[in-house]
Formats: structure tokens, C-alpha cells, sequence
């Protein structure tokens, strides 16, 4: 397969749909703006989390999507792979920082050995060309979404800045789905909300991708008045999107967020719930209608562990290699890595998320270094333990382009970020600069014993 005949082929049918002229001019200019308008970088990685969302392998008879979000969906791989080369811009571009001196976790160094595995065990099984598309996706997101998201991170407005555009992702999401909603396209399947996403499943990993940072942005009161607002309906929107996508899976993950989030917050759990709850009311209000069955989420019924057997058996069938694309199901991440490439996925996998785990029990221990920011640090835990917990149920871990998957490494980034700047500034590491005074709260080195790392 000739890749570049391949992805030009997608832009080309971007070309063609009704937004063809306006889609080649912004597309024309982005390089430019990306040079010349540091946040741009920012509203770009917004889109590819959410465009990644769309195009995934759609159920039969599955509608078209209202408007340009058809035209979006047709070309998403192509898309994605487009804005994921020209952000390796601004990660070329953005200075290293005098503080920054790790990149990332080095589990998620090691979680990215495992994805890189499952291409190569396609390429050299069999599967060339999907596996060379698969290699070169794994490429760019790791030189964007590890390394280039992580030298992004210099001060607490990047950090700001970094939270935001997982909230517009949701943003875009909730407005993407109450469209399709309003046209009367389908947008069900089973009496379960598939919103603009393939299925329900889809559906709720977008919709808890972005929670975390969209309950972040309410509670923290310095944030601007217009953001919490936004940030508030879009939260309880996607409640009622996630409950009516009645995926287990999702309601997991999303209970995992709340509780770390506000488990020592019940105060602000209360009040942020309260605001929440009406936005929820509204919403069940304005789709009541709609709404045929929301009781999924809450039932016991096992339709996993057949899918398992069949994963585990195709593991034992071939430990070293795995089977391949002959692996069948995806409702466990590590049994689909094993099943599909066996030791060499499982064991990187494996070892990638002990290194997290470990790195999240480091920081946790610190945690009441980071002062007014122990917020940060919980929405980005939250996020990452609950990522890795719910792929025991789903296998989007094993994904090239999902929006789960894409916002876990911005959190991820998030977590370094924290990390660094207290072994930095808390002077755990040798300081080798001068006073780092910033106006974004990092405090000068003289100053550590008295004030918090993040103001």
C-alpha cells in the first residue's frame, strides 16, 4: 500500500464534500498559524481527539453522520494522520525548558513498546499493509501525543491550556451528538445511545475521556466564569449521553473518576453535584422522549466471559506471537494484546502499566506538596486509573486512533508535569539554574521551603 496515495486519497474526499473549499483553506493555512500562533497547537490536538472518535469500524447499517461530521468521519484516518504530522511543528519548535528534564513516565515509554509490537506482529504475519499503517500511527503518536505533549508543558497555563482542550473535545462532542440527535438521523442501536460515535462502547469512551478535565475546570474556582459555565453543561450532558449509551464499562470508569476526584472533597462534590444535577435534569428533560432504556448500565448479565476464553485460548495457542488478526473480540485489553501478539504485546503492556501504577503511588505520597493543585494531580490520577481499569472490560488500550486512548496520554503528560516541577522546585534534584520566576505560579528556587510548588 502507498500510504501517501492512501491518506491523500481521504483529504481529497474531504475535498469533495460540501465544505471542500472552506476545509482546503483552513487545512492550507494551519501550517502557517502553527508557526506563528503558539495555542493554535492546542485547538488543533482538540480536533484530532475528537475526530478520533469518529471513523472507528461501524456496525451494519449504521446512518451517516448530519452535516460535516459525515464529511470528518469519511476522512478521519487521513485526517488524524494530517494534524498529527504538522504538530510535529510546534514539538520541534517548543524550547525543552530549563526544568523539564523527563519527557514523559517511563511507563508510558514502555506502554508504547507494546503498541509498536502489535504492528510489527501484523506486518510480519501477514498483515503488511495494515500493519505499516498501524507502525506509522504509532509513530506520530508518539513523537506528538508522549514527546510533543510533554515539552508543551513549561508552566501551569500550558497545564491550563492542556485541560481545556480535552474539555473542548467534549465540547465538540455533546454539540456533534444533540446535531445528529435534532436531524433525526439514527443515533440508537438497541435502545442505547450510539451518539456520533460506531456503537454505545465507542460512545462512552469519548464521553469519559473528557470528564475528568470538564469537572476540573468546574470546581477550580479561578477559572474564568464563561469556562466553569461551559464546562458545567457539558458535564451534565455527558452524564445522560453516558447513561443513555448504557455501557458498563463507561459507568466503571466514570465512578472511578468521581471517587478519587472528590473523595476528599465532599464539599465541593456536593455543590459542583448540585449544579451538575440540574444541567442532568435538563437534559433528561430535553431527550426524556428519546430516552427508551437507560438501565443497562446497572445490570449484571455476563456477555464477556465467552470473549475472554476466546482471547485466552488464542494466546495459549501461540504464546510468543499471538494469532494475529485472527484474534477475535475486544473486551480486555490485555487478552486482546496477548491473543493478538502475545508475550511481546503482553509483557511491554504489563510492565508499562506497573511502571504507571508505580509512578502514581510515588506522586500520591507527595500529593501535599502540590498545595492548592492537589486538584490537579487527582483529575489526572483519576483519569489514568480509571483508563486502566476499565480496559479489563474494553480493548481500547490495543487501539491506534481512539479518543480514550489519546486523552490518556495528554493525562499522563499532566502527571509528569507534576512530577517534575515538584522534584525541580521542592529541590529533590540539584538546582542547576537560577531564580525561575514565572507568571504562572512556579516559584523561584530560594523560595521552596516557604511556598507551595504550584502557587
Amino acid at each position: 500500500m502507498d500510504l501517501l496515495t492512501y491518506h491523500f486519497s481521504g483529504l481529497l474526499e474531504l475535498m469533495r464534500g460540501p465544505h471542500g473549499i472552506v476545509a482546503l483553506v483552513l487545512l492550507l493555512l494551519l501550517p502557517l498559524a502553527l508557526f506563528v500562533f503558539d495555542r493554535i497547537k492546542w485547538v488543533v490536538l482538540a480536533l484530532v481527539v475528537y475526530i478520533a472518535g469518529l471513523g472507528r469500524p461501524h456496525e451494519i447499517h449504521f446512518p451517516d453522520l448530519v452535516g460535516v461530521l459525515q464529511s470528518l468521519d469519511s476522512a478521519s484516518r487521513s485526517l488524524i494522520t494530517f494534524f498529527l504530522f504538522l504538530l510535529i511543528i510546534p514539538t520541534i519548535w517548543t524550547k525543552g525548558g530549563s526544568w523539564r528534564k523527563r519527557l514523559w513516565f517511563g511507563g508510558t515509554l514502555v506502554f508504547c513498546v507494546c503498541e509498536f509490537a502489535v504492528s510489527l506482529r501484523d506486518i510480519f504475519g501477514g498483515g503488511t499493509d495494515r500493519g505499516v499503517l498501524e507502525f506509522v500511527d504509532y509513530a506520530l503518536i508518539f513523537l506528538v501525543m508522549v514527546v510533543g505533549v510533554s515539552r508543551w508543558l513549561q508552566s501551569v497555563s500550558d497545564a491550563d491550556a492542556a485541560i481545556k482542550c480535552l474539555c473542548a473535545a467534549s465540547v465538540l462532542f455533546v454539540v456533534g451528538t444533540a446535531a445528529q440527535i435534532a436531524s433525526g438521523s439514527g443515533f440508537i442501536m438497541a435502545s442505547r445511545l450510539t451518539a456520533t460515535a460506531a456503537n454505545p462502547n465507542f460512545a462512552a469512551e469519548a464521553i469519559t475521556a473528557g470528564l475528568p478535565a470538564t469537572l476540573y475546570l468546574v470546581v477550580r474556582k479561578e477559572r474564568s466564569p464563561l469556562w466553569r459555565i461551559v464546562a458545567a453543561a457539558t458535564a451534565g450532558l455527558l452524564l445522560v449521553m453516558l447513561v443513555w449509551s448504557g455501557s458498563r464499562g463507561g459507568a466503571l470508569r466514570c465512578l472511578i473518576i468521581l471517587f478519587v476526584m472528590f473523595r476528599r472533597r465532599m464539599g465541593s462534590f456536593l455543590v459542583t453535584g448540585t449544579v451538575i444535577g440540574l444541567v442532568v435534569y435538563g437534559g433528561l428533560v430535553l431527550y426524556g422522549s428519546k430516552i427508551e432504556f437507560i438501565g443497562r448500565a446497572f445490570t449484571l448479565t455476563d456477555n464477556r466471559t465467552a470473549i475472554w476464553i476466546t482471547l485466552l485460548r488464542g494466546f495459549l495457542e501461540n504464546p510468543a506471537f499471538g494469532i494475529g488478526s485472527a484474534s477475535v473480540g475486544s473486551e480486555n485489553s490485555y487478552l486482546v494484546a496477548a491473543s493478538h501478539a502475545g508475550l511481546m504485546a503482553l509483557l511491554p503492556l504489563v510492565l508499562g502499566v506497573g511502571m504507571i501504577v508505580h509512578s502514581l503511588a510515588t506522586l500520591r505520597s507527595r500529593r501535599n506538596e502540590l498545595g492548592d493543585d492537589k486538584l490537579l494531580f487527582d483529575m489526572a490520577a483519576a483519569a489514568v486509573i480509571a483508563t486502566l481499569a476499565g480496559a479489563f472490560f474494553d480493548g481500547y488500550l490495543i487501539a491506534n486512533f481512539s479518543t480514550l486512548l489519546f486523552s490518556f496520554f495528554i493525562y499522563l503528560a499532566l502527571l509528569a508535569f507534576v512530577r517534575d516541577g515538584l522534584d525541580h522546585f521542592s529541590g529533590t534534584e540539584p538546582q542547576n539554574v537560577a531564580d525561575h520566576e514565572t507568571p504562572d505560579g512556579l516559584i523561584p528556587a530560594h523560595e521552596v521551603d516557604q511556598e507551595p510548588v504550584y502557587g
